[in-house]
């Protein structure tokens, strides 16, 4: 399900603030968890690629794993194949957890406000 159904829901339900709290509490502990079961049951098969531009995009994500997966979610937020992604690379779980508590701050925060605002025009 896509994750802005949810966010929505904790919006109209708690309102702007409590519907971004809630939202973010919500999708943080959703993409952590889901990165966490996919790491268990996939491993890491990504880091085994013998492309050459797949190991220039992996050290990428090596060198700088936060910035990374903050990038990503601020772009695609709360699209479920990122967490299968990012488990099957190298990238260590603290890095990944922090990426997404930097990287869903704004796009959440846009969805309560939008939803908020949306409701009044109605």
């Amino acid at each position: 399900m896509p994750g802005l159904l949810f966010v929505s829901a904790a919006a109209l339900a708690y309102g702007p603030v409590g519907g971004f709290f809630a939202g973010y509490i919500g999708a943080g502990l959703n993409c952590t968890v889901s990165f966490l079961v996919y790491r268990k049951v996939g491993g890491q098969p990504l880091t085994l690629l013998r492309w050459a531009w797949a190991r220039r995009v992996m050290a990428g994500i090596d060198s700088r794993p936060i910035r990374t997966v903050v990038l990503i979610r601020t772009v695609l937020w709360l699209v479920p194949p990122v967490s299968v992604v990012f488990a099957m690379t190298s990238i260590r779980p603290r890095d990944y957890a922090i990426g997404n508590v930097e990287g869903l701050v704004f796009p959440i925060m846009c969805a309560a406000l939008f939803v908020d605002s949306a409701l009044f025009c109605i």
